[in-house]
């Protein structure tokens, strides 16, 4: 066995190395391994266009690095104004509606969750579930639709 300095704290002082785990606290909030696995997918998609997270290679990545979110990084992109803004890139690329309400409802639980931990002050995660997926424009439909063609195949 290794001799122990006791001047040197094992755990770090930097806040920069503060984590969240997500995986071990939704369980309780999501109602299948389905949902935990698209507001896994939703979360990174969100830090990858919002702080500049590389995606995952594979599903199991991805869970892994759910495990260990930068609470500094969450901090500053989990903004009411940052995800109406997300929201909006999501409809502007064709993102369902079930798709762009299912990412909000990622992101907000994420929001709820680290208020309740003591991380997101509870007024921000409270702004955060007031945000709204964009409405279409007048006479237009968010969605994929077939058209007069491919509706007579």
């Amino acid at each position: 066995m290794l001799p122990r300095d006791p001047n040197r704290s094992a755990l770090s002082t930097d806040r920069r190395d503060l984590t969240f785990n997500f995986a071990a606290v939704l369980p309780g909030r999501a109602s299948s391994r389905h949902t935990e696995r698209a507001y896994f997918r939703w979360v990174e998609t969100f830090l990858v266009d919002n702080a500049g997270w590389p995606e995952s290679k594979d599903i199991e990545a991805r869970a892994e690095r759910m495990t260990r979110l930068p609470i500094p990084l969450l901090l500053d992109a989990l903004t009411p104004s940052g995800v109406r803004a997300w929201l909006g890139v999501l409809a502007r690329r064709s993102h369902s509606k079930q798709g762009i309400n299912q990412a909000r409802a990622a992101l907000v639980t994420l929001g709820d969750l680290l208020a309740e931990a003591g991380w997101l002050p509870e007024v921000q995660a409270a702004t955060l579930s007031r945000v709204r997926p964009p409405k279409a424009e007048s006479g237009q439909r968010v969605g994929r639709w077939l058209s007069p063609s491919n509706s007579r195949r």
